[in-house]
């Protein structure tokens, strides 16, 4: 799971060992944090610019190195948007 992952729309997310993420988007400010992935569910906390507001999402990884995020609870609607609106593609993985 951890590597950089890249939407059509050139959204990208960018999930880290440490259990940290860096969130960029072409129409949102660049967004950082942290993350837990637990069974089918992936949460974003402490994201600079949403508040307190953690986002829940339902994660489907795809075998041709796909991501879904749906099913989102979160209030942030710009870490929605950029984490909802196309599957998430692996671009490279995390070397560090």
């Amino acid at each position: 799971m951890t590597g950089i992952w890249r939407t059509v729309r050139q959204n990208t997310l960018e999930l880290r060992k440490t259990g940290s993420y860096a969130l960029i988007s072409p129409v949102a400010n660049a967004m950082g944090g942290s993350f837990v992935l637990d069974a089918d569910h992936i949460t974003f906390s402490d994201t600079k610019g949403c508040g307190s507001a953690d986002g829940v999402y339902r994660i489907q990884v795809s075998p041709k190195n796909k991501i879904l995020l749906t099913e989102p609870d979160d209030a942030c609607a710009p870490r929605r948007r950029a984490l909802t609106s196309d599957p998430l593609v692996y671009a490279q993985p995390d070397f560090s």
